[in-house]
């Protein structure tokens, strides 16, 4: 028996006749997308004030009841538009009452990391559709890519006048030396003066030629990438806060829990706490259960 193909509209064939001669035009740009954290779930208790994190944060809510303050402007969100905010984006927020709230934290590099730190908010669409998905499938690769392409499906809203005008130079080799030594082991990464000398620069050159190539002080960077590995450390281990301090590079407890928390909103033990109760959970919550 053979099966009766649906026609394609006329209007849609139009389309694909004028788009089908692009081929191979290798325009394209290479994209990195790290996931920190997410979750989906009932909200009782939130009082945030000027929230600044370093990385991309987007929100859905499907119910009403959290306030949002950007700037001087009042946002409350509702469950037809998704919330995106960029790097350094300065906020505070409380809960009128509560609300069901999918979340999403992720890093992305060049070109976005010239995005102007904003809030952008665009027609949910199709999203609540991928939040579903990422939020009833258990293994972690195919919640990986369902929660990237969520990532993805975000940053193609960002308009391209938001979008600083690139400057960089090529970049310095010598930097790339110091990039690679930083991330290879963030904990023992030494000071200016220190990292320089490695490469035979001095101070005042190598930390601008640093700031050209990543748009960030070489301090900075390095706590960046110290903060990455302690937040993998309280995911993925069994070491305790004071481990953890010492194994990614902190003075101690007390300096480890002050700067986490200024750059993931929740304290260590918070932190681990929400991220266990995330990824134990056997069920999704109620209001994101798939349809049968």
């Amino acid at each position: 028996m053979s099966k009766t193909w649906k026609k394609i509209p006329e209007s849609t064939m139009r389309k694909i006749r004028k788009l089908a001669h692009i081929y191979n035009t290798q325009d394209m740009e290479s994209l990195m997308i790290q996931v920190f954290s997410w979750g989906f779930y009932p909200v009782d208790e939130w009082d945030f004030r000027l929230v600044n994190q370093p990385h991309w944060i987007l929100y859905w809510n499907p119910t009403p009841g959290l306030k949002l303050e950007v700037g001087r402007k009042i946002v409350e969100p509702n469950p037809d538009r998704i919330y995106l905010f960029a790097p350094h984006t300065r906020f505070s927020g409380n809960e009128v009452k509560p609300f069901i709230q999918f979340y999403l934290h992720f890093s992305v590099g060049e070109p976005f990391n010239r995005v102007r730190n904003r809030l952008f908010t665009f027609p949910a669409e199709n999203f609540p559709e991928m939040m579903l998905e990422a939020a009833h499938h258990r293994g972690r690769l195919t919640r990986s890519l369902y929660l990237q392409q969520i990532a993805l499906a975000a940053l193609a809203k960002v308009p391209l006048n938001a979008f600083a005008p690139d400057k960089r130079m090529p970049l310095d080799q010598r930097i790339c030396l110091v990039l690679d030594q930083i991330d290879r082991d963030p904990a023992k990464a030494g000071s200016v003066e220190e990292l320089s000398a490695s490469v035979r620069m001095s101070p005042n050159n190598f930390h601008r030629k640093f700031a050209d190539a990543t748009n960030t002080t070489p301090k900075q960077y390095i706590l960046r990438r110290r903060l990455e590995h302690a937040r993998y450390l309280l995911m993925h281990s069994s070491l305790n806060i004071d481990e953890i301090a010492s194994e990614s590079g902190f003075q101690n407890r007390y300096h480890f829990s002050k700067t986490f928390k200024n750059y993931y909103v929740f304290p260590p033990v918070a932190y681990r706490k929400m991220m266990e109760r995330t990824h134990s959970t056997s069920k999704p919550c109620k209001t994101a259960s798939r349809e049968k």
